[in-house]
């Protein structure tokens, strides 16, 4: 097999490489650069071969071509990924000689286009399909004519430019169609190139929703309402004092937050998404391209089989005092779905789409202002990378909402060895694990310090039957039936980090709807500094979310002399915000620090005190209301006059 990042390898004289080369002489193993570029090594698996054919006939020769060989194989599959993609499956006990000879067979007959093998990564089990198609973002100042030139040097074509007016940044590149084009050379050449910014293969991982499917229900949705409580606070999100002052309806423009749910499709005919005659849930995108009004297995419109969207859009913006059902986070927030997974009816299971379409997905449902929040219950294994999901994400986070940024939220994953998977790894998501009912760390929750800790029970293999949160399931008889009472329109078995999600997404809507010019740091800070501490940083992230906190964040500050140096009455002025409710004040002195603080004045927004002699002390307020406490930065005060007083000098 032809292997890559060898010395040698090289672009055309014309094209000109950036000094550094591409890799070291010593990296002679498949590889393709992650976003910070850091090549990311492969082992080719002789198993499964991805082709395109020009026509089905030819597809139909393959198994021919295959028993040759003395192979045995199955028709091949086309990729629900991409329509003109076929996947062809070989024993296990296929040698690397007859895969790579079966390759050769493939690329010198001129009815088939791309042909890779599959690829496993270093040190893990994970699956990589390459397709035909690279993804590359080139520089602002490259012209036209310079990419043209480029592209034509390297003999490959251009697919899809840039669509600027869906968010869509990235150049897609057909590879050549001669025999000695290798996709994972050229890609890596492209990203070394001085007017590349990023590139990478195009490819399909393994990427998995990260749970299953498992306001008369609404007493059942613990983690909304819990009775249960541990160190003094209630195991569930503090939802309720938050909707007496939001419904996620209000702003932008009263037109509402839009939380994206990115995932399998959600059904917007679902009977608890409806408000006053029409579906909250907006016209999705489909990176599958199923994108018609009258779609059947599309971002709207999903099949039996994929009911994950709809459980985990039900947990974040369910309708509320409907009559029915149960209430979202934020029951009256708008949904846009963004189908990223297709169903694949040989395997039983959904099939995530590739990393250009992901990126499509993430591009289109912050382009435009269209969505908020955007919601991920999905993630890859260890290790995974892909610059165009990176830079997608950036995107969104430094463009969405006009500029404001929006909030990326992602599942932390649920795996045994409480692992943190991409791209809940990176640092501008809000990564999100699981506690149980009780408040304990669920057991396949990531250990992370970055983590928001929230309430969504165990999940297991199993579709149906692998949790205890209560939620939204397609409607009908069609999906889990599992509903309380046998109710076929909600599921009382969804878990994981998929429900925790969710729930992360539907404060943030909470929050904006009220705040609706906060940017995106500010966001994310907000949601950060409102969480009840919940024990180790390592199991617990940042603490547990606290949705009345985030919504009513309380904040108070203190305005006066800081230094003085004449005897006389001097009086300092608290500021507060938030809360719901009349604000109350207790001002409080400390001459320790900070380390111990004593009670100087009560329930005025003033504090006067007569200085008559040399000091240091600090100063603050601690303000309530509608149940919350907050106390303000201490002013630091210094006091020159005469000999020292009561507090020292």
């Amino acid at each position: 097999m032809a292997t890559l990042g060898c010395e040698g390898d090289h672009l055309p004289t014309s094209v000109p490489l950036r000094p550094t080369g591409v890799v070291a002489a010593a990296d002679s193993q498949p590889f393709y650069y992650s976003s910070d570029g850091t090549p990311l090594y492969l082992v080719p698996d002789p198993t499964e071969i991805v082709f395109t054919a020009s026509s089905l006939a030819a597809v139909d020769a393959v198994p021919g071509m295959v028993s040759r060989l003395n192979l045995s194989t199955t028709a091949p599959e086309a990729l629900p990924q991409l329509a003109d993609h076929w996947l062809l499956r070989l024993p296990a006990t296929t040698p690397i000689a007859a895969a790579l000879a079966l390759r050769a067979n493939l690329k010198a007959d001129g009815r088939f286009g791309f042909v890779s093998m599959a690829y496993r990564q270093v040190g893990d089990t994970s699956r990589i399909l390459l397709v035909d198609r690279a993804v590359v973002r080139f520089r602002p100042e490259v012209t036209a004519t310079q990419i043209d030139s480029l592209v034509s040097a390297l003999r490959m074509k251009i697919i899809r430019p840039p669509r600027p007016d869906s968010g869509f940044a990235a150049y897609w590149l057909g590879y050549p169609t001669d025999s000695g084009a290798d996709p994972l050379k050229l890609s890596a050449l492209l990203f070394k190139h001085p007017l590349v910014a990023w590139a990478q293969p195009d490819k399909i991982g393994d990427g998995h929703v990260q749970s299953v499917p498992t306001d008369p229900y609404f007493p059942l949705q613990y983690y909304l309402k819990n009775t249960n409580v541990q160190n003094g606070i209630t195991i569930d999100d503090d939802v309720e004092p938050a909707w007496d002052l939001t419904l996620g309806g209000g702003t932008p423009s009263e037109g509402g937050i839009t939380i994206a749910i990115i995932d399998d499709g959600v059904e917007a005919s679902h009977p608890d998404f409806q408000e006053l005659g029409s579906s909250r849930v907006e016209f999705g995108y489909d990176v599958f391209g199923n994108d018609t009004l009258d779609c059947v297995g599309c971002a709207n419109n999903p099949t039996v089989q994929q009911h994950h969207g709809t459980a985990v859009a039900g947990i974040a913006a369910a309708e509320q005092n409907n009559g029915q059902g149960i209430s979202g986070v934020a029951p009256e927030a708008h949904v846009l779905p963004i189908r990223i997974f297709a169903f694949n009816t040989r395997i039983s299971q959904d099939v995530i789409a590739t990393d250009a379409e992901i990126a499509d997905g993430i591009n289109f449902a912050a382009g435009l202002g269209r969505a908020d929040v955007l919601s991920n219950s999905w993630n890859f294994p260890p290790g995974y990378d892909s610059p165009a999901i990176d830079n997608a994400i950036n995107s969104a986070v430094s463009g969405g909402r006009g500029g404001l940024g929006a909030l990326v939220v992602f599942s932390g994953g649920n795996t045994s060895t409480h692992t943190l998977l991409y791209p809940a790894t990176r640092a501008n998501v809000v990564a999100v694990g699981a506690i149980g009912r009780t408040g304990t760390q669920a057991d396949y929750s990531p250990n992370n310090p970055t983590l928001v800790a929230l309430s969504a029970q165990h999940s297991s293999t199993d579709f149906c039957h692998g949790g205890d949160v209560v939620t939204t399931d397609l409607a009908g008889h069609s999906a889990c039936n599992n509903g309380p009472n046998g109710d076929p329109n909600y599921i009382t078995t969804f878990g994981g980090t998929s429900a925790a999600a969710p729930q992360v997404a539907g404060v943030a809507a909470l929050v904006l709807s009220l705040h609706p010019t906060m940017t995106v740091t500010q966001l994310r800070g907000r949601i950060v500094a409102s969480v009840d501490p919940w024990g180790s940083s390592t199991q617990f992230g940042a603490g547990k979310l606290n949705a009345y906190r985030a919504v009513a964040f309380l904040s108070a500050s203190v305005s006066g002399p800081a230094f003085i140096d004449s005897p006389g009455l001097y009086t300092w002025t608290a500021s507060a915000s938030g809360g719901n409710g009349p604000f109350t004040y207790q001002w409080q002195e400390s001459v320790n620090g900070g380390s111990s603080w004593f009670p100087v004045g009560t329930n005025s927004t003033t504090y006067s005190e007569n200085e008559t002699a040399s000091s240091t002390f600090e100063l603050r307020v601690m303000v309530s209301s509608g149940g919350l406490q907050a106390p303000s930065q201490p002013l630091f005060i210094t006091v020159q006059i005469g000999g020292c007083g009561p507090r020292g000098c």
